[in-house]
């Protein structure tokens, strides 16, 4: 008695099991899950138009759908990494900022008898500097100065009585010019307040912290006086 000839898989079966395998091994390698649902929808559509087995087809569904979940998340990922990266850039240049403009009110003061700026035109007596160190990467972009200095230094002479961990400046959407204490803030913009002290240096605080930060310049009181 002759042999039973042997049972050949048709295109749409080939398809189906070529994406259940890409499928599994997107767990390991989730690159493979685009390839995975362009085999799935290739597979489901050779099932429709030629016919396949119940097999086939339950392959080629459950490819589609678990591939597609494996490449969202892969998505997810590398969006909620580069939006990671994005926001810590956005930081470090922010600080930097802080920094050169910080370290421009020094060399105004030392050029001005150790006085500081009138607070209502500090950024026009430093403008000199370089533009875009007024403006942070992640406020708005129309926005021309995205700072504000502590109006308790204003027209003060800086001398040895003043606290050292003063603020000197701080996160602002008020614009050019903007002059104030901590109700000014933008709380916004980051995940923590960047603050540029009279000593030059820069930290980053919670809102809460920042709030109670030395704001006059000779006690640790945190109020802000109204001029």
């Amino acid at each position: 008695m002759p042999d039973d000839p042997p049972v050949t898989q048709s295109k749409a079966e080939k398809l189906a099991k070529d994406a259940l395998m890409l499928g599994v091994a997107s767990i390991i390698c989730g690159i493979t899950s685009l390839p995975a649902i362009i085999y799935s929808i290739r597979a489901l559509i050779r099932i429709r138009n030629d016919g396949a087995s119940k097999t086939a087809f339950r392959k080629a569904i459950f490819s589609l759908i678990f591939s597609s979940c494996v490449f969202g998340f892969c998505v997810f990922t590398i969006i909620s990494a580069f939006r990671a990266a994005q926001a810590m850039a956005d930081d470090m240049s922010c600080m930097n900022n802080m920094k050169e403009l910080a370290l421009e009110l020094r060399i105004y003061t030392g050029d001005h008898d150790d006085l500081f700026p009138p607070a209502s035109r500090w950024c026009d007596a430093i403008q000199s500097t370089n533009k875009a160190s007024f403006h942070c990467r992640a406020a708005p972009k129309k926005q021309t100065c995205s700072y504000a200095m502590n109006r308790n230094l204003d027209g003060l002479k800086d001398c040895a009585e003043i606290e050292p961990e003063t603020v000197l400046l701080f996160e602002s959407d008020a614009g050019w010019n903007a002059a104030g204490g901590p109700e000014m803030a933008a709380t916004r913009r980051h995940y923590q307040m960047h603050v540029a002290f009279v000593n030059g240096h820069v930290e980053s605080f919670n809102y809460e912290d920042f709030r109670k930060l030395h704001w006059s310049p000779y006690t640790n009181s945190s109020a802000v006086k109204t001029k």
